[in-house]
């Protein structure tokens, strides 16, 4: 392959401990070399390209001639993790546009009342482990969305048992779906899941009687295990973004404040940038790769078989060289009255698993009905003064995100 060489094959595979100590910091400082730069992992030949003519090209134009790199090989080179096979690939919810427009404006009040339901505790002062805090809302929220039961329906007593045991396990994306054979699991693993499919069976069995306008409605025709497999996706990917949201509002109290003082059309579309801006800084997929199948070639570049290219939106989002002030958090750049110039195929947060522009607004208005209830709710300020965010399977915290929640004395205006 052409083009500028990295480092020197010693800095990058002699001591791969600080390679998978902060492969962010490693795949900046790559980026940095050009934009398609090769480098050694180990013993395989890798690239990782920051072009968005050369994403497009090795994603879109020559799909077929490239297939997905495992994120569980991923980062298990680089973090050392053994995990179950997890395969992202499924994506978030494939609804249509139309659909998630309808959806939202039919379901905009219980949304709230779940939300309002589960703050309605909080007081003046309390401190709260935000990133705690969101898993549950992220969980009853999507369940309402998903299959249309309640907080306290069976079927989200399960999948909030399933949650919890993947939270206690640190790997966030554990759970595989089905299940057919992955060794011993525990009781309470096997009761969770075990009870999953019997409310599935039983929603499934009662649909035609039950006129409940939801995403499992629109993915009928996929299994149960389907279906729950992309539930815990789009789970992850919500409370990722939430967490990161939240803490970019911290970051800026001016923004946080303007938010809370907007009414109506205008805070929709602020918030609209803002959610985007967070995402751009802290996308929840930082880091996905494409195998070739065969000798590829792609503009001036020649792709050997099994070769793997990287794409990291974590770098592409603060190249510089497409983001004035890169590193900056600045909404305005995603204003629609500004026309910014943004290239195609430069902004992917949820990396490939969300192709189409419904599917990442799904996953954009869930992180709305979440945080805007709690901004408008409440002032927020974070305890620790710097979380760094750490490359897993997700782009992680790597320190627990703690707010402290205070109420004003006036009211504050919500348009929800």
């Amino acid at each position: 392959m052409k083009g500028i060489q990295g480092p020197s094959t010693y800095r990058m595979t002699g001591h791969l401990k600080d390679f998978q100590e902060n492969p962010l910091l490693f795949l900046r400082h790559l980026s940095e070399y050009g934009e398609a730069t090769s480098f050694r992992l180990g013993h395989r030949r890798c690239y990782l390209t920051t072009n968005p003519q050369m994403v497009k090209d090795v994603v879109f134009t020559n799909a077929n001639s490239f297939v997905d790199v495992g994120i569980k090989n991923v980062v298990r080179t680089l973090q050392v993790h053994d995990l179950y096979e997890f395969n992202f690939s499924t994506g978030v919810p494939n609804v249509k546009g139309s659909f998630v427009k309808k959806h939202f404006s039919t379901f905009r009040i219980e949304h709230r009342t779940i939300v309002q339901s589960h703050i309605s505790l909080w007081e003046s002062g309390d401190l709260k482990v935000f990133n705690e805090e969101v898993q549950d809302l992220a969980l009853c929220l999507l369940a309402h969305s998903f299959f249309g039961v309640a907080n306290k329906h069976d079927l989200t007593g399960h999948l909030r048992k399933l949650a919890e045991l993947r939270t206690k396990r640190h790997q966030p994306s554990m759970i595989k779906v089905p299940i057919p054979k992955l060794g011993k699991r525990n009781p309470i693993e096997a009761h969770a899941i075990a009870g999953v499919f019997s409310c599935l069976q039983s929603l499934y069995n009662h649909r035609s009687t039950c006129e409940q306008n939801n995403v499992y409605n629109v993915l009928d025709n996929e299994s149960e295990g389907d279906i729950l497999q992309r539930f815990f996706i789009t789970y992850d990917l919500i409370r990722n973004a939430c967490s990161w949201l939240m803490y970019t509002f911290c970051e800026h109290q001016d923004i946080l404040r303007r938010i809370q003082l907007l009414k109506g059309q205008e805070q929709d579309e602020y918030m609209r940038m803002v959610i985007l801006e967070s995402l751009r800084l802290y996308p929840p997929i930082w880091l996905f790769g494409k195998q070739a199948v065969e000798a590829v070639q792609v503009d001036n570049y020649l792709f050997k078989k099994n070769e793997t290219i990287f794409i990291s939106p974590y770098s592409l989002h603060r190249n510089e060289a497409y983001f004035l002030e890169p590193n900056e958090f600045l909404p305005e750049r995603f204003c629609l009255d500004l026309n910014v110039d943004i290239p195609q195929h430069l902004y992917l947060p949820f990396g490939m698993i969300a192709e189409t522009e419904a599917q990442v607004e799904y996953v954009m208005t869930m992180v709305k009905a979440i945080t805007l209830p709690l901004v408008t709710s409440f002032n927020i300020k974070k305890v620790r003064s710097i979380i760094h965010p750490k490359g897993e399977i997700l782009l992680e915290m790597k320190e627990p995100f703690s707010i402290v929640v205070t109420k004003d004395k006036s009211p504050i205006v919500t348009s929800l």
